[in-house]
This record gives structure tokens, C-alpha cells and sequence, in this order.
């Protein structure tokens, strides 16, 4: 890099000024306050900004003024550059308001830190020092003379740290200080991850005892499901065959019904046969011959009473045969209610101590209130039956008095015979009736004859119609009851696979973590091992290589300062400068003032070819600003700066200083003066 030309405006004591620079050894020259350091600053706030100490706003804007600037042109490359920083006053005090950029490529309105990110890429200075003090700038280009002492005077560990960072190099402390903390992270992540290995392998062992358990499960379930398949299959069997027995209990059902319906046609047929008798009867009595007409009627009457008294025993028997159905269906119409009573606090089968459930108790009552409502029709019917035989009886015992009464007044009824004689063109019409009623009973009874021998194929379908409804209640309960094993045990089955797939993941979890705790503990022992012993072996070579360059150049340029005085100078591995005279070992301290200078110039000279020469490629190798280096110096020293600055090499060097005979060593001097607290350029 090198500086073409400077303006400040409002700056420090600086109104509106212009400062050009060539190439070659310039002097500022000026009295102590005439603004020579104003200039320096302004360089370097013009290419890095302010800074919270070192260079602040209110250091640089000129008192009572609101707005100031620093516009700085420069080559780097042979490529001419121009950037101008603005300094603006408001209530929080003086800051940057950003700035412009020009290059070939056109003018750039940036930002402060914007500003100092393009000229760090053009000096060819690392990144970060985007955020950082400019140290590379400060021991290359300008540094105060004090700067130097200080760092001859700090303490070794200080003095290390500070080069460190000026040559760029302390990046290696760093790694190895943020390396401990990375190892520190990776074996808390080491101690996690074997935990979680830990963890994991348990639960592989219990994933074993899940799968055992859950095989034992599905041989269960395979069992329930072969005993739902026969049962189902039993009673989807024994539903077809019950079907087929409720089809021919319902032909049972209808053939009952017609022996009925033809009963009481038989009994009406009978009951027609009887009147038609009867009518016959009493027309036949009333045909009778007088003389034997009491002997005929009187044997009709008896024969007519003896077929009464007959026809009652009939019924009386009939009657005895219903009382005894009809306690028959009260027992067990009491007994279903026995049942029901019963069941209802009973919860375990009393034989086989089985656990009834509220399914099967319902099943039963249901069962037992159809038997009720059947026992109740039943007696209902026989009731009515019975009440009709009562009336038939007490007709017939009323029938047989008055027959008896007529048997003993038959002599009474011997003159009404003449009465009936009109009766004899009714003999034949009767005659014919009651053969046609005759004819039909005989039909009649042949058709019951029939439906009797058809009732024999019958006789076994209610006794087995009643076992398959109990076999297929009992299988409905079995198959209910295999469903919800089957049911539970899917359940329990789903539950285990779950499970299982939850260790599933365990297992790629364990093979993952595996896998990353190998990769962990390899990185590990490459970090604390391998890594941490090639960092401090480059780290080694890097300062060796520093101090070789440094070290050499440092008692050059002591030796052209002072000349041969007595006095050598070295350095240590801690760079600290070692001072010797006639075999023994001085304190810098120790050292007269124009000694003290020489060495610190020494060290700043040497340190500014270390760091171009060893650190980095920087754009800032070809320009040196020195700040008072001659304090102390006696006439013959100020000499031999003459012979440093023609060896220096370096394209534009930049020297502040008040000794009037430095102005012969140098190619141009410029002026400044301040006048009425304005400095001015003559």
C-alpha cells in the first residue's frame, strides 16, 4: 500500500485540510502540538474506524463542531483506491455515520463495519480482525514508540500473548484452549452415550423376555381360535338342524290344531247324530202302537238314561284327567318361579361352582318367563276346558233328573202320543240327515285316524328340538366366551408388539449410538493424542521459525543503531530482548535513554520484517510510519538512522519527529504549524 493523499475536515485541530504524499522518506516536522499525531490517527481511522479506547469519536471530531471527515486516497497493486469515513455528534456522543468506497469499479455508500471489511480484504489482513484491534497494522505500519517499551517491560507470559496475536499465530493457543473444551464435551457426551448404551443393552434383555412371552401368546391364541372355529362350525350346524326341527314342531304344531278342528267337528257331528237320534226317537215313540207303546217309550227313556249316565262318567273322567293337568302346570309354572327367584342372588353354579354370568342369567329368565307365559296359557285353556265340562256335566246330572222324573211320570205322557203322528212326513227327512251326518263323522274320523298315526313321527321333535336349544346355548355361551380370550389375548399380543417394536428402535438406537460412542472415543484419542501433539509440534516450528527471523533481524538493527559500543543484544524464546556488556547480563532499565530507544527501535524494526517476511502476505509491507524514534538519541546515533532507513528498503516511509537534522535524511518535509488552535500545512 502506499498513501497518496489525506483530507480532514474537522478533525482534531485540523479545519479543512489537505495533506499529499510521495514516494520515498517524508517528514512531518513540527513543534510539540502542531498535529503531527493527528495526522497518523486519521490514517488509521480512515482505513479501520474508530475504536473503543484507542480511538474513539470524541478523540477525533474537532470540539464544537457537529460534523468532520476523513477522506484518504491510496494504491494498492497499482489499483488507486479512495475511502471516506464520516463523524457525526448526536446526544450519545460522536459516531461513525458510515462512509464511501471508490475504486475503478465505481463509488460504494457502506457502513462503518462494511468500510473495514473491504479494506481488510485489500490489505490482505485476516477476517478476523473485523472485530478486533488492528495489531497487525499497529507493529507494521505505525506504532508508538512507547507501545515497544511497553512490551519490553511486560511480563514474559503478556509479552508472548501480545506477539502471538501480532503474528497471527495465537490461533494455535486457541485451538488448544478450545480443544480442552471440546474434549471436556466429548467425554460428557462419551459418559451420556455410554449410559445410553447402558441403558439400551437392559432393555435388549428385556425385549427377549417380550418375545418369549408373546410366542407363548400366539400359541395361546392359536388354540382359542381352532376351539371358536369347532364351535362355530357346531353351531352353525346345529342352527340348520334346529331350523329343520322348529319347521316340522310347526307341522306338529298344525296337525294338533286339525285333530282339534276335527274334534269338534266330531263333536258336532255327534251332537247332530244325537238330535237326529232323538227326533227319530220321538217320532218312533209317538208311532207306536197303543198297547205297546208304555213298554217301548219306557225302554227308549231307560236306554236313554243309561247312555246319560254313561256319557257322564265319560265326562267326569275327562274332568278328573284335567284337574290333574292343571295341577301339573301350576307346579311347574310355581317351580320356573322358584327359578327365577333363585337366580337372581345366585352368582356361582352350585354343581360345578363355575361364576354365572349376568349374560347367562339373562338367558335363563328369558327362558323361564316363555315357560310362564306357555304355563299360564296352558292353564288358561285347561281352565276353560274344565269349565266347559262342569256345565256339560251339570247339564247331563240335570238331563238324567229329568229323564228319572219322566221314567216315574211316563204314564203322564201316554195320551200325548197322538200329538206326534204329524211327525211321520218328518221320519224320512231325518233319516236322510242323520245318515249324511253320519257319513261325515265316519269321515271325520277316518281324517283323525290319519293325523294320529302322523303324530308318531312327531313324538321325538320336542324332546330333541329342546336338547339342541340347550347344546346350542351352551355352545353360543363357549363361543362368546372364546371371543373374549381371543380378544383378550390380541390385545395382550398387540401390546407385547408394540413393545417390541418400541425395543425395535431401542436396537437401531443401540446400533446407532454404538456406532457414534466408536466414532466418539476415536475422536477422543485422536484429539487428547495425535491432534494436541501435531498442533504443539506446528506450533514449535511456527515461533522457532519467528524467533530465527526475529532474533537476527533484532540484533541487526541494534548493532547499526548503537555500532560497536560493547553492548550486544539477543533475544530469548520468550522474546524477550537479553542485553549484554563485557560478558554480563544487563536490565533493560539499566540501559541510558538513547540506549533504551535503540533497542525498542531495534525491536520495532525487527518485529515489522518478522511479520511481513514470516506472518502473512499483507498489502502494508511497503510502508513504515515511525513516531518519535529518535528520543534520546545522541547526534552519532541520529547518524546511523540515516544508514537504517536506506537498509529498511521499503517504498514510503512516514517519520514524525522534531530533531531538525532527521530533515536531511529524508526526500520531503512537511510543515505544520498551529496557529490561533488551527494546525495549517505550509
Amino acid at each position: 500500500m502506499r498513501l497518496i493523499e489525506l483530507r480532514l475536515n474537522n478533525i482534531r485541530s485540523y479545519i479543512d485540510q489537505v495533506i499529499e504524499f510521495d514516494k520515498g522518506v517524508t517528514l512531518l516536522a513540527g513543534d510539540v502540538g502542531a498535529g503531527k499525531t493527528s495526522i497518523l490517527l486519521s490514517l488509521e481511522f480512515a482505513l479501520f474506524g474508530l475504536q473503543r479506547v484507542d480511538l474513539t469519536g470524541l478523540m477525533l471530531l474537532r470540539y464544537g463542531e457537529d460534523y468532520g471527515f476523513v477522506e484518504l486516497k491510496f494504491i494498492i497493486n497499482n489499483k488507486e483506491y479512495m475511502i471516506k469515513r464520516n463523524l457525526k455528534r448526536n446526544s450519545d456522543g460522536v459516531t461513525q455515520s458510515g462512509g464511501f468506497f471508490a475504486s475503478e469499479d465505481g463509488l460504494q455508500k457502506l457502513s462503518s463495519g462494511e468500510l473495514k471489511s473491504k479494506i481488510l480484504a485489500l490489505l490482505n489482513y485476516p477476517k478476523e480482525m473485523l472485530t478486533k484491534r488492528s495489531l497487525i497494522y499497529r507493529y507494521t505500519v505505525y506504532a508508538v514508540q512507547e507501545e515497544m517499551k511497553h512490551i519490553l517491560l511486560s511480563p514474559k507470559d503478556e509479552r508472548v500473548d501480545i506477539l502471538r496475536k501480532v503474528f497471527n499465530i495465537e490461533k494455535y493457543k486457541s485451538i488448544n484452549d478450545n480443544l480442552k473444551i471440546v474434549l471436556s464435551d466429548l467425554r460428557a457426551k462419551e459418559r451420556d452415550l455410554k449410559f445410553k448404551l447402558s441403558s439400551l443393552e437392559e432393555a435388549l434383555v428385556l425385549k427377549k423376555e417380550f418375545e418369549i412371552k408373546k410366542n407363548s401368546l400366539i400359541l395361546n391364541l392359536g388354540v382359542v381360535e381352532d376351539n371358536l372355529l369347532m364351535k362355530e362350525t357346531e353351531f352353525e350346524r346345529d342352527e340348520v338342524e334346529l331350523k329343520v326341527l322348529k319347521m316340522k314342531k310347526e307341522e306338529y304344531v298344525e296337525i294338533l290344531r286339525k285333530i282339534e278342528t276335527i274334534k269338534g267337528e266330531i263333536n258336532s257331528c255327534n251332537n247332530m247324530e244325537k238330535i237326529y237320534s232323538s227326533t227319530l226317537n220321538e217320532i218312533n215313540e209317538k208311532l207306536e202302537s197303543f198297547e205297546d207303546t208304555s213298554v217301548l217309550e219306557f225302554n227308549s227313556v231307560r236306554d236313554s238314561l243309561k247312555n246319560l249316565i254313561e256319557n257322564k262318567k265319560s265326562v267326569e273322567k275327562s274332568l278328573e284327567l284335567i284337574k290333574e293337568y292343571l295341577t301339573t302346570f301350576k307346579f311347574k309354572l310355581e317351580n320356573s318361579y322358584d327359578i327365577k327367584s333363585k337366580l337372581i342372588g345366585m352368582n356361582r353354579c352350585s354343581v360345578c361352582l363355575q361364576e354365572i354370568s349376568e349374560e347367562y342369567k339373562e338367558r335363563i329368565e328369558s327362558i323361564e318367563e316363555k315357560n310362564i307365559f306357555n304355563y299360564n296359557s296352558k292353564l288358561e285353556t285347561y281352565a276353560h276346558k274344565k269349565d266347559e265340562l262342569e256345565v256339560t256335566l251339570s247339564s247331563y246330572n240335570k238331563t238324567i233328573s229329568e229323564l228319572e222324573n219322566r221314567e216315574r211320570r211316563f204314564e203322564l205322557f201316554a195320551f200325548k202320543k197322538k200329538e206326534y203322528e204329524n211327525s211321520l212326513n218328518k221320519i224320512k227327512e231325518v233319516e236322510i240327515n242323520l245318515s249324511e251326518v253320519k257319513k261325515k263323522k265316519l269321515n271325520f274320523e277316518e281324517q283323525l285316524s290319519e293325523l294320529f298315526l302322523s303324530l308318531g313321527i312327531f313324538e321325538s321333535v320336542n324332546n330333541t328340538l329342546l336338547k339342541i336349544e340347550e347344546k346350542i346355548k351352551l355352545t353360543s355361551s363357549q363361543i362368546v366366551n372364546f371371543k373374549m380370550q381371543k380378544v383378550s389375548l390380541e390385545k395382550e399380543i398387540q401390546f407385547f408388539n408394540e413393545k417390541l417394536d418400541e425395543f425395535k428402535k431401542k436396537e437401531d438406537e443401540l446400533e446407532i449410538f454404538s456406532i457414534k460412542y466408536k466414532k466418539l472415543i476415536s475422536n477422543i484419542s485422536w484429539m487428547s493424542n495425535n491432534f494436541i501433539t501435531i498442533l504443539n509440534i506446528i506450533e514449535k516450528r511456527v515461533l522457532a521459525n519467528v524467533y530465527s527471523v526475529f532474533n537476527s533481524n533484532f540484533k541487526k538493527w541494534f548493532v547499526i543503531l548503537m555500532g560497536s559500543e560493547g553492548i550486544k543484544v539477543r533475544l530469548d524464546y520468550d522474546f524477550s530482548p537479553v542485553i549484554e556488556q563485557n560478558g554480563y547480563d544487563l536490565d533493560y532499565l539499566s540501559l541510558s535513554g538513547g540506549e533504551r530507544t535503540a533497542c525498542a527501535l531495534a525491536y520495532r524494526l525487527a518485529l515489522n520484517q518478522v511479520i511481513n517476511q514470516v506472518v502473512t502476505h499483507v498489502n502494508t509491507s511497503e510502508i513504515i510510519i515511525l513516531d518519535e524514534p529518535t528520543d534520546g538519541f545522541s547526534a552519532e546515533q541520529l547518524d546511523r538512522v540515516r544508514e537504517v532507513l536506506e537498509k529498511l528498503d521499503i517504498e514510503q516511509i512516514l517519520i514524525v519527529s522534531h530533531e531538525e537534522k532527521i530533515e536531511s535524511f529524508c526526500d520531503r518535509v512537511i510543515k505544520i504549524e498551529k496557529r490561533n488552535g488551527e494546525s495549517v500545512v505550509l
